[in-house]
């Protein structure tokens, strides 16, 4: 990674769907109105993402809608969490269970669902814009681009051979923790496990995938 002139220009390897990798050169800055831009490369396709300070996010100078259909706890098929995160000194994520077996985390705590609409289509679109989009909208905290590629990638490659012409797409986070212990699974760690589906429709109907992630806070 290098700062030219306070912009930061770092190349990223991420996981496509079905084991190939591609490398993302990304350069990121902030605005005089503070607001953050990444200018994406990924051998022909190109994107600029803005992220405003009011929370919007705009691609190529178009903003991204996203619609919030549900949030937070689901009184119908969820446990109580009763779970105030103390302050980490790490979040990470990783795609194996940090403590125990990744079945062990069957509580349901949460669930989030959101429907994304973009004037590009999807098939157009960077793997590293689209991880990025998902991140932020999900509020994935701590969430890097490399472990949540292949979500972006699947439904780019979904979206290029079924419906290149689609511009919207639905997304589910379903977040678990351990059925014994809860979110702190120790004195120093604590974990929730996410189920993350994302849909052709924005109905969330027609699954494409689901994508389990371990999302670990580290004391």
């Amino acid at each position: 990674m290098s700062k030219e002139k306070s912009h930061y220009v770092y190349d990223v390897e991420l996981n496509l769907i079905g084991g190939n990798t591609i490398i993302s050169h990304i350069d990121a800055h902030t605005d005089e109105n503070g607001d953050q831009i990444l200018n994406i490369i990924e051998n022909e396709k190109t994107d600029e993402l803005r992220f405003s300070k009011n929370g919007e996010i705009f691609l190529d100078g178009e903003v991204v809608l996203v619609e919030e259909t549900k949030f937070g706890f689901d009184s119908e098929n969820s446990i109580d969490p009763g779970i105030a995160p103390k302050a980490a000194k790490r979040i990470y994520w990783q795609t194996g269970s940090p403590y125990d077996p990744g079945s062990y985390y069957t509580n349901q705590v949460g669930t989030t669902k959101k429907v994304l609409t973009a004037s590009k289509v999807i098939s157009a679109m960077t793997v590293a814009a689209l991880v990025a989009i998902v991140i932020s909208v999900l509020a994935l905290t701590g969430g890097t681009a490399a472990i949540f590629s292949v979500i972006a990638s699947g439904a780019i490659a979904y979206f290029s051979k079924n419906n290149p012409k689609a511009k919207a797409f639905s997304l589910k986070d379903v977040t678990y923790v351990h059925r014994t212990k809860g979110f702190n699974v120790t004195s120093k760690m604590s974990v929730y496990k996410h189920h993350i589906s994302y849909y052709a429709n924005t109905n969330y109907t027609g699954l494409i995938d689901i994508v389990a992630r371990f999302q670990v806070f580290a004391y």
